[in-house]
């Protein structure tokens, strides 16, 4: 069981059966909900009372969408953990909630299980992405050729080091499961955001889920020489 005040929990969804369904599957798991609505008036509402919880919220709502107010989230309660719960498998969602600045993106069609182990993650620190990967992109696309094609220049380090991003893992803790310096590991990720044309950890992160990228090699077989 869990405890703590890091472990409190806000549950935001227009549809009230999914809302009281997630109440009781995310308080079996021994966090503490504190808050649950269906509007997103509600949810800013909570986050300004609770300022270090994790919330579990739509994209969008009946009275608008998460998008515009999550600055207002961020300058009110900087310390929360924002993860979308969506059913929508427009890769363009995903990279427009990483890009509004939540720490999660987590399809529905994954699965209850995959839910409560992305809470878990969550409240270690790090960012869980979930998404759909049947349905986020098409592999024959224009798009999809394109990145593919960017992701060939990549070192096996620097794949490393993209699949432990996907995972949420931080500088410090990177450069303690590689065992080289931090200005090693951030040398390696600045190569690998250069070469994957993008301009944070956060878009590489969702770039690698869109397209797969990780499936491509085995990160664990690869070469380890800094």
């Amino acid at each position: 069981m869990l405890g703590g005040t890091g472990d409190a929990v806000i549950i935001a969804n227009s549809q009230r059966m999914f809302v009281d369904a997630l109440v009781s599957a995310v308080q079996s798991e021994g966090f503490t909900v504190v808050h649950a609505t269906t509007t997103r008036a509600g949810l800013l509402e909570a986050v300004k009372r609770h300022r270090n919880a994790i919330c579990l919220c739509a994209w969008t709502f009946t009275d608008g969408g998460l998008a515009e107010v999550m600055s207002e989230v961020r300058s009110a309660a900087p310390s929360s953990r924002i993860v979308v719960l969506s059913s929508d498998s427009d890769p363009m969602t995903l990279s427009a909630a990483l890009n509004a600045g939540v720490q999660g993106f987590i399809h529905t069609s994954r699965g209850l299980d995959v839910l409560l182990g992305a809470v878990r993650r969550l409240h270690l620190g790090e960012i869980v992405i979930e998404a759909s990967l049947s349905d986020m992109s098409t592999p024959g696309s224009t798009e999809a050729r394109r990145v593919r094609k960017l992701a060939t220049y990549l070192t096996p380090r620097e794949y490393e080091c993209l699949a432990m991003v996907v995972s949420g893992m931080d500088t410090a803790a990177m450069s303690r499961r590689l065992g080289v310096s931090r200005t090693t590991i951030r040398s390696h990720v600045q190569s690998m955001l250069m070469k994957l044309s993008v301009h944070s950890r956060l878009e590489a992160a969702a770039l690698a889920v869109e397209h797969h990228l990780l499936s491509e090699r085995e990160p664990a077989r690869l070469a380890s020489v800094p």
